[in-house]
């Protein structure tokens, strides 16, 4: 499970690397980004590549909502509160689904289409690490580089105008939103069972991941080589 990892990287630098011709992002300001956190992705519109903002944590399932707004709606029935289970539904907070790794689920077939991949510009990425004493620990990782921090793209999915609550303090908000695809960790982080980003790192890469079938864009959902990824 990855949920932070660091952008350093402006927007120029960003676009030139995967042929973005549009800044739709302004001046977002880089740093570590953590759940719901606004960040810079890369995405297709009206055929051309575009640098944007969404918030990371794609919808979460229509069944994961209804059994939250069931156990939010128990609750209210303990403190004989009026019950609208509807409006429960609706209010209901979604946090967000942050990593996708089960591109077989129900849930997610609807987002495998060219038009919903994305790239997610990163430079670096934190994830858990087990300890002898088999405590986690949290360790920073990134691309294998000579003295500095590389820049690479996570495989996204993304979804423009969601409707939602994230929040009961900010109620309903309408959001662009996007997740990162993660697969079985390499042996260069094998210390934890727990899933890694999808990292893609050449141009044939990121355009078969923004415009190949799906068949195609699968075979990235893979770990990279070993050499590849080193502690920060």
């Amino acid at each position: 499970m990855v949920n932070l990892y660091r952008q350093t990287s402006d927007a120029q630098t960003i676009m030139k690397l995967c042929n973005a011709t549009s800044n739709l992002a302004g001046r977002l300001g880089t740093g570590e980004i953590g759940r719901d956190g606004s960040a810079m992705i890369v995405r297709t519109e009206a055929g051309s590549r575009v640098l944007s903002i969404a918030r990371w944590g794609m919808p979460s399932s229509s069944n994961a909502m209804f059994h939250a707004a069931s156990r939010t709606m128990e609750k209210l029935r303990v403190k004989n509160r009026s019950l609208n289970f509807a409006e429960i539904r609706r209010c209901e907070p979604d946090r967000g689904v942050m990593t996708i790794q089960n591109t077989m689920g129900q849930n997610w077939e609807k987002w495998l289409e060219p038009e919903h991949r994305c790239l997610v510009p990163f430079t670096a990425f934190c994830k858990p690490s087990r300890k002898p004493d088999g405590k986690y620990t949290d360790i920073w990782l990134r691309l294998a580089s000579e003295g500095h921090e590389k820049i690479g793209f996570f495989a996204g999915f993304h979804m423009k105008g969601w409707e939602g609550v994230r929040d009961s303090k900010s109620g309903r908000q309408v959001l662009n939103l996007f997740a990162i695809l993660t697969t079985d960790p390499s042996q260069s982080v094998q210390e934890t069972p727990r899933a890694i980003p999808a990292i893609l790192t050449t141009m044939q890469e990121y355009e078969t991941w923004l415009s190949a079938p799906w068949p195609a864009a699968a075979m990235l959902q893979r770990a990279v080589p070993h050499s590849m990824i080193v502690p920060v």
